[in-house]
């Protein structure tokens, strides 16, 4: 699981999910999440929309919207099941966490994350 330091901005990235799959990958991959329920200035994440910007290593910019956001105790949980175009190249992928209010003027980010698309034949 990847977790986020709320203070720092940074993901912690253990060894297994530093691998976000293989060139053409489709819909076998997901990355699972942990963080603070409360982040900057009190924001609420249970209450926000939560997304993952990425930079795939061809450098196209997409992301990925979360739906799946569960709060539990003081922390929130959710899933990021990586798209085609996550997976399309291979090399590093970049990626933030990024909160918008529910009032849309309150926005966090992380900083960046990042994981490795690995050399496949198709």
């Amino acid at each position: 699981m990847i977790t986020v330091n709320s203070s720092t901005r940074q993901f912690t990235i253990p060894g297994a999910d530093l691998v976000f799959g293989v060139t053409a990958d489709s819909g076998s991959e997901k990355k699972y999440f942990q963080c603070p329920r409360y982040v900057g200035n009190n924001v609420d994440l249970a209450g926000s929309f939560v997304r993952i910007n990425y930079r795939n290593a061809n450098g196209e910019i997409d992301f990925h919207l979360v739906e799946d956001l569960a709060v539990e105790g003081d922390n929130v949980t959710f899933r990021w099941e990586l798209h085609p175009k996550v997976t399309m190249y291979k090399g590093q992928v970049s990626f933030v966490m990024c909160v918008v209010g529910a009032d849309l003027k309150v926005k966090w980010h992380t900083t960046l994350g990042r994981g490795q698309v690995l050399e496949g034949l198709e």
